[in-house]
């Protein structure tokens, strides 16, 4: 049975429970996990620094960013939408999939 892992940066109460009601909802098992060392912490502190990177962006222009895409990509108008995607994994493992997107200037 597949089963799926949140990894996050520090332990919480009830972790045990947290688990469970996610598990249900997911009707899979559904695992927490902190961890400490490893590779694993690498990937927790690689998307904290995504998400840190994708707060700071946001404070920036998006007007004057989608100008230069207009610019850059040669288009009649601003682009109204964007949808990107990422999908990561070490030599064909551990495969990692995320899409962002903006609409109007507004992260999604």
């Amino acid at each position: 049975m597949y089963h799926g892992k949140i990894m996050i940066e520090e332990e919480i109460e009830d972790e045990e429970l947290l688990s469970d009601i996610l598990s249900e909802e997911a009707k899979k098992k559904v695992e927490i996990k902190s961890p400490k060392r490893g590779e694993k912490l690498r990937f927790v502190e690689m998307a904290k620094n995504n998400a840190k990177v994708t707060l700071e962006n946001n404070s920036s222009d998006k007007y004057e960013i989608l100008s230069e895409l207009k610019e850059i990509l040669n288009l009649d108008k601003l682009p109204k939408k964007i949808e990107t995607f990422d999908i990561s994994n070490i030599s064909g493992t551990n495969i990692v999939a995320g899409m962002c997107v903006m609409q109007d200037r507004k992260n999604k």
